[in-house]
């Protein structure tokens, strides 16, 4: 084309471009999501977070202990939900006996291992994965925040 005012530039080649090839899209066969996304993680490279959960659940009494002599915030922040479990505004702890809060004690770090695992399956990086635990923790110290404010009232 001719270098006037008013002409329409000539197209670029897109020919060269090898990114189109790499989208994800809804009805793709599961061998060309394969191709695509490359393949699976290993078994043995994402048990960890579950492993690691089941070792601080052994622990994890201990380790409430050992919180009690310190600033009870770090307690919060450690084990919102037991702490949770404990409060007497959802009257919780005495319908099965003061057993649910030893549950939930037992249970938070497997439980939380079993979802940074399924993260990780899905191939979300690492910092996202501990990332959810964070928000997880936060939003059950931030209800516990909550429910000591109000009982100050």
């Amino acid at each position: 084309m001719t270098n006037l005012p008013g002409t329409i530039p000539p197209a670029k080649d897109r020919s060269g471009v090898t990114d189109r090839g790499k989208v994800l899209h809804p009805f793709d066969r599961a061998d060309e999501v394969l191709e695509k996304r490359g393949a699976p993680p290993r078994y043995a490279s994402i048990i960890w977070p579950f492993l690691v959960g089941l070792v601080l659940a052994v622990i994890a009494p201990k380790l409430l202990d050992v919180l009690d002599g310190f600033d009870p915030w770090i307690k919060r922040a450690v084990f919102p939900y037991v702490l949770l479990v404990r409060r007497p505004e959802f009257g919780l702890n005495w319908e099965l006996g003061g057993y649910l809060p030893r549950l939930v004690l037992l249970a938070q770090f497997p439980l939380e291992g079993l979802l940074t695992m399924f993260n990780l399956r899905r191939r979300f990086p690492l910092w996202v994965a501990i990332g959810q635990l964070i928000v997880i923790h936060l939003v059950g110290v931030f209800v516990l925040f909550l429910l000591i404010q109000a009982e100050g009232r």
